[in-house]
């Protein structure tokens, strides 16, 4: 049941790999799906208690064949300490930061057990993410504190005192050209998304699972940049975003609907400009509009 917080899937296993070709960290092994045909298997039994374990509502099984996940065989590797926000200012991984921002834009609620790093290179590897992409919708559900916190340990590093201001500055400058309102870039998304279709095996079966985690995706980037520029930025609005200045913080608003079931509002600015509005912290906020 992928709408359950313990749900754990293939298919996301899958998606972890591309975001992490789309980004660009190199965090994960070698990885592809494909359909198991499992029709050579003599024992009738046998192959009747497959197709019966490995059958789901998202799996092409037709009675011969499951669709699987399959990833390279990486040696060498440890168990690292589970993640906290006091591991950020003592010794790490040298990729701390890159895999700290990639389990925050793929909302993964990992174990504290699943924390792999390499013995040679001393780098983050990432695998056994089967509970990474996990939407907004399930996240809010009332789970019990020991599973939250899992996602909670990852805003607190990034958010909770000024450890965003260490992110790599090439990356933030990538989130910002790929959310900017006049960029022509696809949003990480949408770039995921478009990862996706191309694997014409695995694609279809992917995107029928929960088709909002795309859009949240750039939702978490939006307020990941909007704490960067609160607290590296030093306030100056022209670092951030020279046209969000111009448009959001001075545009007038011709009108805006809220979104059901977001927690953001679809506003259209003035010069056509379309952009969306999200609280990303209790402070009050200069008046727009």
């Amino acid at each position: 049941n992928i709408s359950h917080n313990q749900a754990e899937s293939h298919l996301r296993e899958l998606k972890t790999y591309y975001f992490d070709r789309v980004l660009k960290f190199g965090l994960t092994p070698p990885s592809f799906g494909l359909m198991l045909d499992f029709s050579h298997i003599l024992d009738s039994n046998a192959s009747a208690f497959i197709d019966k374990t490995m059958s789901c509502n998202l799996s092409d099984n037709d009675g011969n064949q499951v669709s699987t996940f399959v990833t390279a065989w990486v040696s060498d590797i440890g168990m690292y300490t589970k993640l906290s926000v006091e591991l950020a200012d003592l010794v790490h991984p040298k990729n701390f930061y890159p895999y700290v921002v990639f389990l925050y834009l793929s909302n993964c609620m990992k174990s504290g057990h699943s924390h792999f790093a390499s013995k040679d290179t001393l780098d983050y590897i990432l695998i056994d993410n089967d509970r990474c992409f996990v939407p907004e919708r399930v996240a809010a559900l009332n789970f019990t504190r020991h599973y939250r916190k899992r996602l909670l340990v990852l805003t607190d590093t990034l958010f909770s005192q000024t450890h965003v201001c260490d992110v790599p500055p090439d990356m933030i400058n990538r989130f910002k050209h790929t959310n900017a309102v006049s960029s022509k870039v696809p949003t990480l998304g949408s770039q995921l998304r478009e990862e996706i279709v191309k694997d014409n095996i695995m694609g279809p079966l992917i995107l029928k699972e929960n088709p909002e985690i795309y859009e949240e995706i750039d939702g978490r980037v939006s307020t990941l940049l909007a704490h960067y520029h609160r607290s590296c930025d030093e306030s100056d609005a022209d670092k951030y975003n020279p046209i969000l200045r111009k448009v959001y913080k001075t545009g007038d608003i011709r009108y805006a609907y809220m979104v059901q079931g977001r927690d953001y509002m679809i506003a259209k600015f003035e010069d056509d400009y379309i952009g969306y509005l999200k609280a990303v912290g209790k402070s009050v906020r200069e008046r727009i509009g």
